[in-house]
């Protein structure tokens, strides 16, 4: 049944007639004397602001709103949309990329240390320099110069032995000669799930570490 129907009963407010017929495009019912809406199924109007005349090219103009009718502004809005995901999952690549490092390096020293504190300093050193690798893979995805961050274990790695190196040679400074580090980067390795990361891999990535750090300093001291 349908609301012309329903509304055969009832009058209109405007002419007291009932005279009613529905659109079967928008589902409203109008009065067929005056046209008032008597009632509307509609939550939103999709219809333009201005009444469109069909053989009035002055009214055509004045269209403001309404359903979207030419290809062009879809391809638009696909484009800018798909250009949105794009973005956000290049966020979402970036962060997965620092967050499981810093889990990586945070489970290295934990089972080290068995969960001590005395280790905050080489793991503060630690977080910091992977943080100049997230940093540089990050500017050389912006610039084009990258497709995807890569290397997270081995850096992982070399960050960790560079620290813990740093902080052995800090303790050590006056013993003469100065006792070697007490864990392989092997050792390292197998501490956290992964690719095995060999020595001489962390020597590749201590090299760019290296010039990282010295950009660092360089930057800092302008």
């Amino acid at each position: 049944m349908t609301y012309a129907h329903i509304y055969q009963q009832r009058k209109c407010r405007v002419c007291d007639k009932n005279d009613f017929v529905e659109d079967d495009r928008t589902g409203d019912l109008i009065c067929t004397n005056d046209g008032v809406v008597a009632l509307s199924r509609r939550m939103c109007d999709t219809m333009p602001e201005y009444r469109v005349f069909q053989d009035d090219p002055a009214s055509r103009m004045r269209v403001r709103v309404g359903p979207m009718t030419h290809m062009s502004q879809v391809h638009v809005l696909r484009t800018t949309s798909t250009k949105r995901l794009r973005a956000m999952r290049r966020e979402d690549d970036a962060m997965m990329f620092l967050d499981e490092a810093t889990r990586d390096i945070n489970e290295i020293f934990t089972k080290l240390y068995r969960g001590g504190s005395n280790n905050g300093a080489a793991r503060n050193r630690a977080h910091h320099l992977f943080q100049l690798v997230y940093k540089h893979q990050l500017k050389e995805k912006e610039a084009n110069k990258r497709h995807k961050f890569s290397r997270r274990k081995q850096f992982v790695i070399t960050s960790v032995y560079y620290a813990l190196w740093k902080q052995h040679e800090e303790e050590t400074e006056h013993e003469k000669p100065p006792p070697s580090l007490p864990w392989t980067t092997k050792q390292l390795s197998d501490l956290v799930q992964g690719i095995d990361v060999s020595y001489d891999s962390v020597k590749r990535c201590l090299n760019e570490l290296n010039g990282y750090m010295r950009e660092e300093t360089t930057s800092l001291s302008k």
